[in-house]
């Protein structure tokens, strides 16, 4: 049985529609129905024309004017020659209704600088004192540790008001010897509690013990972390101050102690002082601070110690010298750029709006002097068109001229009030670590 062949309709396909484009103002109305504006707000919303900007064609546009009855009125007159040669200011008038006035800081201090941010508005310190037994050895006849109490007890009083600090040592249980490892290895110790400076109390929790054990280093660094947590809050710099004058001996980490608190969530800086270290120690030091963000350093005896602490004064007041200085120009040249902005969409001479006038006036003046030609104007006309063209242009003029005094006006205001604050924050943070 042979079967018909099958046929098949052809698919068929819904025409794609076209894009419609907006209408423009002059496709919405008749030109003899067209009204002028009459004050600079409404004038700059009611272009473009039909012959504006890109669309000028003044061959087409004398046919137009050609075509217009006699004996039309000044107002009427008036208001075809608006209709077809007002000028499109809205996409200006847009840019200066959203112009960008903001500033701000954006230089903070360098990370290699390791201490704490000027734009922190809080710092939170830890001090970690190595009190294990080989810091009872003599440096110029007085103990490591008699030396590193002197030490952290003038750099702690002289930390900045407002300035958070705890006190916790290590090894300070027990002896050196194997019988008393384990219970050295677990001492870690909080003799301050993180609060304010108080001389006396913070004296006297320097004097509640001496040297004695092992050295359980990455027990210490993990506890600090609740040392500092405890006044940990937004813009807070923790900072770790370790003295150690030895490596751990007590089977931890302190490396990966000192990695995990410096990426936590309160990424604290980890600092440590090698106090009468060997090179062996060094190293193993060097390493614990790399992996904490911060810095290691060496020192030899009590007088090196104590500069050492007062080094980090002089590089938070570097710190802040730069931060203000670097700041106080990056403001200015962010004023700049926008000034300059500002000058391309609405200054004087040259910018987008003073050029969109300058044209627009001269189209109207154009087609002015063709009507006049034209015999379209009776008696009187002329001069009363040439007016409300300069009318139009003036209300104008005056128009560009405020948009563009009012937003000078706030970048200065804004460019000066954060240098001013810029400068003051500056002068403020120096003066505590003078």
């Amino acid at each position: 049985m042979i079967q018909a062949a099958q046929t098949t309709k052809p698919e068929q396909t819904k025409p794609q529609s076209k894009k419609t484009e907006p209408l423009k103002p002059w496709q919405k109305i008749k030109p003899e129905d067209f009204r002028a504006a009459t004050t600079p707000e409404g004038m700059v919303k009611e272009g473009p024309g039909k012959y504006a900007g890109y669309d000028y064609d003044a061959a087409a546009l004398q046919s137009e004017l050609a075509k217009l009855p006699n004996g039309l009125s000044t107002d009427q007159l008036y208001n075809q020659l608006i209709y077809y040669l007002a000028e499109n200011y809205k996409p200006i008038v847009d840019k200066l209704d959203h112009f960008d006035t903001s500033f701000e800081i954006r230089n903070k201090t360098p990370d290699d600088l390791r201490v704490h941010a000027p734009d922190a508005k809080k710092l939170n310190v830890a001090i970690l004192l190595d009190a294990s037994g080989s810091m009872a050895g003599k440096i110029d006849g007085k103990t490591k540790m008699e030396q590193a109490k002197e030490a952290i007890g003038r750099f702690a009083s002289q930390l900045p008001d407002g300035t958070t600090v705890s006190l916790r040592v290590y090894g300070h249980k027990g002896t050196n010897q194997a019988k008393d490892k384990a219970m050295s290895c677990k001492s870690s110790e909080v003799v301050y509690p993180s609060g304010a400076y108080d001389a006396t109390r913070f004296q006297q929790a320097l004097g509640r013990f001496r040297p004695a054990g092992w050295t359980p280093l990455a027990k210490a660094i993990r506890d600090a972390q609740s040392d500092l947590v405890a006044n940990n809050g937004p813009n807070t710099e923790n900072i770790v101050y370790i003295v150690s004058d030895g490596i751990e001996t007590c089977g931890g980490d302190p490396v990966a102690a000192a990695q995990s608190l410096h990426q936590s969530n309160i990424h604290a800086v980890v600092n440590i002082i090698g106090f009468d270290v060997d090179n062996a120690g060094q190293k193993a030091l060097q390493a614990v601070a790399d992996a904490g963000g911060g810095e290691f350093s060496t020192a030899q005896d009590q007088q090196e110690l104590e500069m050492y602490l007062e080094q980090q004064y002089t590089q938070m007041w570097l710190a802040w010298t730069n931060w203000g200085n670097t700041n106080w120009i990056d403001v200015n040249n962010q004023y700049n750029a926008k000034w300059q902005r500002l000058q391309l969409i609405a200054g004087f001479s040259g910018s987008q709006f003073a050029n969109k006038l300058q044209t627009e006036r001269q189209h109207l003046e154009s087609a002015l002097s063709f009507l006049d030609r034209k015999n379209k104007l009776q008696d009187g006309q002329y001069s009363d068109l040439s007016s409300k063209i300069s009318d139009r242009y003036n209300a104008l003029e005056a128009y560009r001229q405020q948009r563009y005094d009012e937003l000078d006006q706030i970048l200065t205001e804004k460019r000066d009030k954060l240098q001013a604050f810029i400068e003051q924050k500056q002068q403020e943070m120096q003066k505590k670590y003078e």
